[in-house]
């Protein structure tokens, strides 16, 4: 069977430097910082006491106040993220039957397992009746986001939830392409959706060493490629895709932002402890899987600012595209964001080849390790045809997605 075109057609972005495509891209455009104190819980004991947080968010136009009681922050993230994808793809049907929804998350209910804790610090040595709560175990459950939008927009085909820490939005986005390219679904829901700002997952990355602490000037904590990057600093946030066959979206008049080329994954499978493989071996082969031999007009990379990291990417990305090809990475406006980062580069890199604009890496100045590679220091205007998107996860999962124009 001859494999389908696949096109998004709708983007829609809970981010922490605004919400709704248009406020996220003028945000990346004018390198906005959504880094700062951290106001969802009292940080003030934390190593680590600065994040991306989605400030000011306010569900109310999205779902009614007792769906707000009912789902938790990554599911409101979630279902706002599909109602401003669908508005923006202008879908006014779809088949139920040949519908699908794939979410990416990895951390995504933290918040409602402290909040069941808290309430109750004792309850959970041993079993008391009336001591748990039915509904926040169902705010807990891992698939929640999926199975909200799936019920929201009737889609009845196949509904997933993918998690490989930060590749799930990569991930998500790959296999949602490879399910339309089948011809086994006409359209998916797709992206991902992350809320790992919570006292547990704290605690746990700042005992490993593993956040900036740089609190005084969260502004410049970021700093991707740079030679003053150290260590990640936690975002959070949503991004829905619409992928759609390319036949159907064309029948029905809609917009294209892109057309996905090719996705591949690869595991490093280097040591039992999930440590990087700092040669950047392994990503410069999933790289290559993605190009399949052709040249990208641009990377967005994943560059979180982690030192390690940046320069394994930097590696792998120099030995496979042109040394004139502009690099970006927007982890400097909205922090790393685990399942949700993924999405919002997908975002940032369809709407590069819709406008033919490169926003800029926020806090570049020195290239760390001597780097050959073009990084986008200023914003930048130019035609780009193909787009390589790049994405690390814990535990060693490399991804990478190609976007061309539709």
């Amino acid at each position: 069977m001859a494999k389908q075109k696949v096109v998004i057609t709708g983007i829609g972005v809970v981010s922490p430097i605004g919400i709704g495509l248009e406020n996220f891209w003028q945000g990346l455009l004018e390198s906005r910082c959504g880094i700062g104190k951290i106001s969802l819980f009292d940080a003030e004991s934390f190593p680590c006491r600065i994040a991306a947080e989605v400030r000011n968010f306010d569900a109310t136009p999205f779902m009614t106040p007792r769906e707000q009681r009912a789902f938790s922050r990554a599911t409101q993230f979630a279902l706002s993220a599909y109602e401003l994808a669908r508005k923006d793809s202008g879908l006014t049907y779809l088949d139920p039957a040949r519908t699908s929804v794939i979410l990416g998350t990895s951390m995504n209910a933290f918040d409602v397992m402290e909040e069941q804790i808290m309430k109750n610090p004792g309850g959970i040595q041993r079993f008391n009746e009336g001591v748990g709560d039915p509904m926040g175990l169902l705010r807990t459950a891992l698939n929640g986001p999926a199975c909200a939008v799936a019920l929201r927009a009737g889609a009845e085909n196949y509904v997933t939830t993918v998690s490989s820490a930060c590749a799930s939005g990569l991930d998500a986005v790959g296999q949602a392409f490879r399910r339309v390219e089948n011809d086994d679904a006409d359209m998916v829901i797709c992206g991902s959706v992350d809320t790992p700002i919570t006292r547990l997952i704290y605690a746990g990355f700042c005992s490993a060493n593993f956040l900036s602490t740089r609190n005084e000037t969260p502004e410049e904590a970021v700093a991707p490629f740079d030679i003053s990057h150290e260590r990640h600093v936690l975002g959070e946030g949503a991004s829905v895709f619409i992928l759609e066959n390319e036949k159907f979206a064309r029948a029905r008049g809609a917009r294209s932002y892109a057309r996905i080329s090719q996705f591949a994954l690869e595991t490093e499978n280097v040591n039992q402890y999930f440590l990087l493989d700092k040669s950047g071996e392994k990503w410069r082969k999933v790289i290559e899987r993605a190009l399949q031999n052709q040249k990208p007009d641009h990377v967005n990379a994943h560059a979180p600012s982690d030192k390690s990291i940046d320069i394994a990417e930097a590696r792998a990305i120099a030995q496979v595209v042109a040394a004139a090809t502009p690099v970006t990475s927007i982890k400097g406006s909205v922090g790393q964001g685990m399942s949700s980062a993924g999405g919002f580069q997908i975002a940032a890199a369809a709407n590069t080849i819709h406008t033919g604009i490169i926003p800029p890496i926020r806090n570049h100045r020195i290239a760390d390790d001597n780097s050959p590679l073009l990084f986008v220091t200023e914003t930048m205007r130019r035609k780009v045809g193909r787009v390589l998107i790049s994405s690390h996860g814990i535990g060693g999962i490399n991804s990478a997605i190609m976007l061309e124009e539709p």
